[in-house]
């Protein structure tokens, strides 16, 4: 296999109680350019627009970027590292840096959770994130 370019819509859903999410649906869009370096490694470079809520002005507009580095550890799983960082326009310190950590175990053919771990590497990142996705191929 080669590289490939794809363009993923996706969407946040207000799944989670006040404690731990927002109650918001905040909609998104990512650019994401991969492509294998042997067998079971791989390398995604992605641009991600998001439109993510804002207690203040309702909508707040953010771009992101990240390089992911993934092994597939079987023909069901993978593991990956990740870098993540944040430009929002609003910020007048430190560029917002995350470091994470996931694995994505296929449940079905053309269907994955994904579990993933963001912790802030710079003053301005979020200190911790926690995310639980579900992928699956159209």
């Amino acid at each position: 296999m080669g590289s490939a370019w794809a363009v993923l819509p996706y969407l946040k859903l207000p799944t989670a109680d006040a404690e731990v999410g927002n109650g918001e649906t905040e909609p998104g869009v990512a650019l994401v350019y991969g492509r294998p370096i042997n067998d079971d490694i791989w390398v995604e470079a992605m641009l991600l627009f998001d439109s993510l809520h804002n207690e203040t002005s309702g909508r707040e507009e953010s771009l992101f970027g990240g390089i992911v580095l993934g092994h597939n550890v079987n023909s069901t799983s993978t593991v990956y590292a990740e870098f993540l960082v944040d430009w929002n326009r609003d910020s007048s310190g430190d560029i917002p840096l995350a470091f994470g950590v996931g694995i994505s175990p296929e449940i079905m053919p053309g269907c994955a959770l994904d579990f993933e771990t963001l912790i802030g590497v710079t003053e301005d990142a979020t200190d911790l994130g926690l995310a639980i996705r579900i992928v699956w191929e159209l």
